[in-house]
C-alpha cells in the first residue's frame, strides 16, 4: 500500500503509474493544469481495457484501491469480466442520460477549426487536408457516429486505395488516428482508437510496392538541358532559378523581389514548409551570376509591375507551376521515373553533389533540409552562406559549361575540408 505522498507525487508529473494491482493512475496536461484520473485495467484472451473510476484527489487513493479489489475479487470468483461491471453499474446510476456521438465528419470539422487551421500559414496547407479527407475518409465514414465506427469500417473506406495510392491511404489513416485521440483527449468522445496498435498494416491487402518519388532529370544531363534554356520569357527565367538554387516550387514562384539583394548575390528565402503563422524561417540563399544577370533583365523589365519575382502585370501571386513545368519538358528530356518535374530538380542538384565530392551537411542546408536533432541546430546557427556560395558557383559552372575539370569535380575545397574537420 502507498502512501499518500507517494499519490501526490505521481500526480505531480504526467503519465501513468500503477499503485496497486490493475489500478493505476494517470496524469495528462492540458492548458497547462495536470490533471489526475484513476484507470482500472482488465486484460482477457490478449485484449486490454480500461474504465476510469474516478478523478483524483475527488476520489482518494483508498476509495479507488478498494473498487479496484472488489472488482478483481469478484473476477476470481464468478469469472465476470469487470469492465462489465463498471459499464452495467455507470448505466444503472445515470438511466436518463444519453450521450449522442458526433458524426465523423462533425468531429472533423472541429479538429480542422480548432487544432489545425491555426497553425496552418497557406490555404493549400488546408487544400491538401481536406483533399485527403473528402477523397478517402468521408465518402465511408462521414455519417457514421464515432463510437460506431469499427476497424473494418476504415478499412472499407481505405481498400480500394491502399495498393495504388498506398501513401494517400497511409497518410489518410494517420488523419484518422489524430481526430479520434484528439476527440478522446477532449472528451468529444470515448472510444477506442479503431487503428490502435498498427492493426490496419494487418487487414489490409499486402502492399509490396515502393513509394514513387518525383521524377529526376539526371545530373549528367543538365548541361544539355540548359543550352535549350534562355531568358526571354518569365518561365525560361523561372526555370534557370528553379535549377541553380535547388529550392521548392512554391518557395521559387512566391519569391519577392523585397527579398533579393542583387548587388549582393544572395536571396532570402522564405521557406514556407519550415514556417508556421507565428514564425517563419528565412533561409539566404546564394544566387550565381548568371542567375544575377537574369534577373535584372526580368526586373528592368518588370518595371516594378509586380512585388513576385515571376509575377505578372498586377498579379495577385508568382508564375504557376504548369508555366514552368511546361519550359522544363519541351525540350523531350526523360527523368528518373517518366517525365521530370519541378522537385525532381532538387534530386538532380543532390546527385550532383554526391558525385562532386561536396559536404553532405552544406548540401541540406542547400536543400534547405533542417534535422531533428535539436542540439546540433541550437550549435550550428550559421548557415554557412559562403561556403554553399561556393558550390553553387562550382555547379553553375558545371550546368553552364559541362563536365568541369576532374580535379576541381572530384576533390573538396578548402574550406569544405576545414568544415569536416570541425564538424
Amino acid at each position: 500500500m502507498l502512501s499518500i505522498a507517494t499519490i501526490r507525487k505521481f500526480a505531480s508529473t504526467p503519465g501513468s503509474k500503477s499503485v496497486s494491482p490493475n489500478l493505476y493512475l494517470k496524469t495528462r496536461e492540458r492548458s497547462g493544469k495536470l490533471y489526475s484520473t484513476w484507470l482500472y485495467r482488465f486484460e482477457r484472451d490478449g485484449v486490454r481495457t480500461e474504465r476510469s473510476l474516478g478523478s483524483f484527489p475527488k476520489c482518494s487513493y483508498k476509495e479507488a484501491r478498494e473498487a479496484a479489489e472488489l472488482l478483481n475479487a469478484q473476477a476470481l470468483i464468478d469469472g465476470r469480466s469487470p469492465i462489465k461491471t463498471i459499464d452495467r453499474r455507470r448505466a444503472e446510476m445515470q438511466p436518463k442520460i444519453e450521450t449522442v456521438a458526433p458524426t465523423f465528419r462533425e468531429l472533423t470539422e472541429r479538429f480542422i477549426q480548432e487544432k489545425k487551421k491555426p497553425a496552418w500559414k497557406t490555404r493549400k496547407s488546408e487544400v491538401n487536408f481536406r483533399y485527403r479527407v473528402e477523397t478517402y475518409l468521408y465518402p465511408t465514414l462521414a455519417d457514421i457516429p464515432v463510437d460506431q465506427i469499427t476497424t473494418k469500417h476504415v478499412a472499407d473506406a481505405l481498400r480500394d486505395s491502399w495498393v495504388d495510392k498506398h501513401e494517400s491511404a497511409r497518410r489518410s489513416g494517420q488523419i484518422f488516428s489524430s481526430v479520434i485521440k484528439w476527440g478522446n483527449d477532449l472528451d468529444l468522445c470515448a472510444i477506442r482508437n479503431p487503428l490502435d496498435r498498427g492493426v490496419l498494416k494487418n487487414v489490409m491487402p499486402e502492399f509490396y510496392g515502393e513509394v514513387r518519388h518525383q521524377s529526376a532529370l539526371h545530373w549528367k544531363d543538365l548541361p544539355a538541358l540548359w543550352k535549350h534554356i534562355d531568358s526571354d520569357s518569365r518561365a525560361q527565367v523561372a526555370l534557370r532559378f528553379f535549377i541553380l538554387t535547388a529550392q521548392r516550387s512554391f518557395d521559387v514562384r512566391s519569391a519577392k523581389w523585397e527579398d533579393i539583394d542583387l548587388d549582393r548575390g544572395c536571396w532570402t528565402a522564405l521557406i514556407h514548409k519550415l514556417s508556421h503563422k507565428n514564425s517563419e524561417y528565412r533561409l539566404p540563399v546564394p544566387l550565381p551570376h548568371s542567375l544575377v544577370v537574369d534577373l535584372r533583365k526580368l526586373k528592368a523589365t518588370q518595371a516594378g509591375a509586380s512585388v513576385f519575382v515571376f509575377g505578372g502585370n498586377g498579379s495577385s501571386f508568382g508564375i504557376s507551376d504548369t508555366a514552368v513545368m511546361k519550359q522544363l519538358r519541351r525540350w523531350g528530356f526523360d527523368g528518373d521515373n517518366g517525365q521530370p518535374t519541378l522537385h525532381g530538380l532538387r534530386s538532380t542538384f543532390a546527385n550532383w553533389s554526391k558525385n562532386a565530392n561536396v559536404d553532405w551537411e552544406l548540401r541540406e542546408f542547400q536543400l534547405s533540409h533542417v534535422g531533428k536533432d535539436k542540439v546540433k541546430l541550437a550549435y550550428w546557427r550559421d548557415p554557412a552562406f559562403e561556403l554553399r556560395r561556393e558550390i553553387m558557383d562550382r555547379y553553375e559552372s558545371y550546368v553552364i559549361n559541362g563536365s568541369p575539370d576532374d580535379d576541381d569535380h572530384q576533390k573538396p575545397s578548402k574550406r569544405q575540408s576545414h568544415l569536416r574537420a570541425i564538424a
